[in-house]
This record gives structure tokens, C-alpha cells and sequence, in this order.
């Protein structure tokens, strides 16, 4: 089951250590997914970044 948790813009780019305006400017580009909720707010779904994240992975060099 998935987490129903959701977050604010804010919130989901302290969580991905980004700026709030990278972050605006990476849904804006559709690299990354989200809800809008009552009044056109802006939400995360934990996926949503879990996700992202994936998708931006850097692999580590083996030695």
C-alpha cells in the first residue's frame, strides 16, 4: 500500500534539497509528477518523489 502522505511544495523541496523554484521549475518541464488539490494547490505524493529520485540516480563507480 502506498503512502497516502502528500507534500507542499516547500516541503518536497527540503526533502530533495532543492530550492523551492528548482522544484517548481522541474514540474513545469514534467520531470517530475504531482497533484493539484483544491484551489490549484500543488502537492507531492511521496511516489512522486521516491520516483524522481530514482530517475536521477547517479550509480556509484565500483573500484
Amino acid at each position: 500500500m502506498s503512502d497516502p502522505r502528500t507534500y507542499t511544495e516547500a516541503e518536497a523541496a527540503e526533502f530533495l534539497r532543492l530550492k523551492t523554484h528548482n522544484l517548481r521549475d522541474l514540474r513545469l518541464a514534467g520531470k517530475i509528477g504531482f497533484s493539484r488539490i483544491v484551489n490549484r494547490r500543488v502537492r507531492y505524493s511521496q511516489a512522486d518523489l521516491d520516483e524522481y529520485l530514482e530517475r536521477t540516480r547517479v550509480p556509484v563507480a565500483s573500484v
